[in-house]
């Protein structure tokens, strides 16, 4: 047997709602030729699948919703020269001109030591705060000639059909 109920007490605020938040995953197709010493846009010029997160002008990252997001990427750089380059990528925000380019968000790459005809794969993640009119962008530089952000066929031409590389896979999940 029950009793009678009691009243109810005061209900708290509603929490976050469930769910993944934003995403998109983006790619590129095309081989971008470094000029020495000049930073440049690293391209995006394919969209996988999206929400709430698009690629516009082929570089801008934005988000529809304010928070928190990781932006993670993997660039293929190959070194063409006969010497060592140093390649360097980083984060800039709301626009591409030094002044906007995010501090402690650089890496440097060495490639080509050993080798005339290089390949090696930069990958990493920025946590950024983002308001809904801001965008992002990966810059690249590289000290000398003769090197590029590769995207085309894998040097293992067997078995046949292997898949295209992607110059620059690029995915962001809001976490926050």
């Amino acid at each position: 047997m029950q009793g009678i109920q009691g009243v109810q007490g005061i209900q708290g605020v509603q929490g976050i709602p469930g769910g993944f938040g934003a995403y998109g995953s983006f790619y590129d197709t095309s081989t971008t030729t470094l000029v020495t010493n000049i930073a440049t846009v690293i391209p995006l010029n394919t969209v996988d699948f999206s929400s709430g997160v698009s690629v516009i002008d082929n570089y801008k990252i934005s988000m529809s919703q304010s928070g928190k997001y990781n932006i993670a990427f993997s660039t293929q750089l190959r070194n063409r020269s006969n010497g060592t380059r140093i390649v360097t990528i980083w984060l800039s925000k709301n626009g591409v001109a030094p002044a906007n380019w995010i501090p402690e968000s650089a890496t440097d790459i060495y490639i080509g030591r050993d080798t005339d005809t290089e390949r090696i794969v930069a990958a990493w993640n920025f946590f950024v705060n983002a308001s809904s009119s801001d965008y992002f962008a990966l810059m690249i530089v590289a000290n000398g000639d003769s090197v590029d952000a590769y995207g085309g066929t894998s040097a293992n031409l067997l078995p046949a059909g292997i898949p295209q590389i992607p110059s620059t896979i690029l995915t962001v999940n809001q976490v926050g």
